[in-house]
């Protein structure tokens, strides 16, 4: 959901996961560290957004009861410190609106911090933003699952 809700605008064509400023690993933590992803590498439907002066319609993806595919909720998202890679992680932090959505990050996920640099958006967030799941878990790889 991170990747699809970022790289719908035309400054971010990829999206590096970090957590606690360690680069996010596959195999849950024991494998390769994940390379940048774009919207190519994930599987959704996609509308557009439009914007305003202080608030954005912003396009956000979250998971269906089953955690299979990604579904798109737009809504209107007031801009959290001039930074609209901050407010689509804040928003989907709070979660889908829809009771037929499932939310996709922790809502006490913690974001470190988040900045586009040629073209690619590094996304950090603190270590505890799996919502406190055991490592290895099922639980641990929905959750890993969701982000790619």
């Amino acid at each position: 959901s991170i990747i699809c809700t970022l790289c719908q605008f035309d400054e971010i064509k990829k999206v590096k996961i970090f957590v606690n400023r360690e680069d996010l690993k596959s195999n849950f933590g024991e494998g390769e560290i994940i390379p940048p992803m774009g919207r190519e590498s994930v599987l959704m439907n996609s509308p557009s957004s439009v914007e305003t002066q202080t608030e954005k319609f912003v396009t956000l993806y979250f998971t269906d009861k089953d955690g299979i595919k990604l579904y798109p909720e737009t809504r209107k998202a007031t801009m959290t410190d001039n930074s609209i890679e901050k407010t689509i992680i804040t928003e989907l932090i709070r979660g889908p609106v829809s009771d037929e959505l499932e939310r996709t990050l922790s809502q006490n996920a913690e974001l470190i911090s988040v900045e586009t640099t040629e073209n690619v958006c590094f996304v950090n967030f603190a270590s505890d933003f799996m919502g406190g799941v055991e490592s290895g878990s099922d639980a641990e790889k929905i959750i890993l699952s969701m982000i790619f």
